[in-house]
């Protein structure tokens, strides 16, 4: 029994590698198209949202309107959970008048760790019932 879960986790832990592989490539991809197009006047980031947050009515739009106070609004939405934002490069110069509740540079919205631990632990709780379960009724 050790062997399967070892292989399952193996596998799971490879494909989710092979996808956060393909998300920097396309990420990049993405970057480097705009940087190209736009020119140096402007700055770029990728926000992320766990759990395709941004899917959510409002949660992209609420995003928005925080980020814009520090002059940043969209260029792309890659997906639920990421979205690309420029900025005129000057901005940068007014970073300092933002005050400290504002990170011009962040690139996590919401609370992603806690989202993600809470469904870890749910998802391992399940898992240890059923083999609870396959241990006492087999």
């Amino acid at each position: 029994m050790g062997w399967i879960g070892g292989v399952t986790g193996g596998t799971s832990a490879a494909i989710a590698a092979a996808n956060a592989a393909k998300k920097r490539e396309e990420e990049a991809a993405m970057l480097d198209m705009l940087k190209h197009q736009n020119g140096a006047a402007w700055e770029y980031k990728i926000v992320r949202s766990a759990l395709y947050g941004f899917d959510r009515k409002g949660k992209i739009q609420a995003m928005l309107e925080q980020e814009a106070r520090a002059g940043w609004s969209m260029a792309a939405k890659l997906d639920g959970d990421r979205v690309v934002l420029k900025r005129p490069v000057a901005m940068c110069a007014h970073d300092h008048e933002l005050g400290d509740d504002v990170d011009p540079y962040r690139t996590d919205y919401g609370s992603q760790a806690a989202i993600l631990v809470g469904v870890l632990v749910g998802l391992t709780i399940l898992l240890m019932l059923g083999i609870i379960a396959l241990v006492l009724f087999h």
